[in-house]
């Protein structure tokens, strides 16, 4: 890393690393929140809330000892918003790609298919945990997935343009180690036809 995060990003870092933290089983949690460095408590306090017993523990540390600390957790439980995180603590201070660039990027797409030699929403998920990415757009007592929404608008009806593709994936503002890893993807021979 070339310079100290921003607060905002450290908070969320500490905030994920909570949850992914909270996600463990409850006697699981205060042997995990140790092996990670943090401040030791009761079994009993963590089944009050977990995520409590987490979060106050990382707020006692600095916002290295935080990186840390989410750094050894990636070690054991794997992430796709932390790892996120961390690539946008460790690019601070390198040289950006702006968002306005990142959408020229994907205009240029214009016309092309996403992937020729494999399902398309595979590909994705060689990136994405489209899965598990909530779009918000509930329809009733259901919360569509963002792989939901691109089987809908991108496989179905063809109705997102390549530039929305790249905003709904959050590729306008995400780290440049993701966006580098997509157009790698995208790329790649094993995606596209000689073509």
């Amino acid at each position: 890393m070339n310079a100290n995060p921003p607060a905002d990003l450290v908070k969320s870092i500490r905030t994920r690393t909570a949850e992914v933290i909270a996600g463990a089983k409850a006697y699981d949690v205060p042997a995990l929140c140790v092996r990670l460095g943090l401040s030791e408590g009761s079994e009993d306090e963590a089944m009050h809330s977990k995520f409590k017993y987490a979060h106050s523990r990382l707020m006692e540390l600095s916002p290295d000892a935080v990186l840390k600390a989410a750094r050894a957790l990636l070690i054991e439980e794997q992430d796709f918003d932390l790892v996120e995180c961390l690539a946008k603590a460790d690019e601070i201070g390198t040289k950006a790609v702006s968002a306005r660039t990142r959408r020229r990027i994907f205009d240029a797409f214009k016309g092309d298919a996403l992937c020729t030699e494999y399902d398309e929403v595979e590909f994705l998920e060689k990136l994405f945990p489209l899965s598990l990415m909530r779009t918000g757009n509930s329809t009733g007592w259901e919360q569509p997935t963002l792989r939901d929404d691109f089987i809908q608008h991108w496989v179905r009806n063809d109705d997102w343009s390549y530039r929305e593709l790249g905003e709904k994936l959050g590729l306008v503002n995400s780290s440049k180690a993701l966006l580098f890893r997509f157009l790698e993807l995208a790329v790649h021979p094993e995606s596209l036809d000689e073509d």
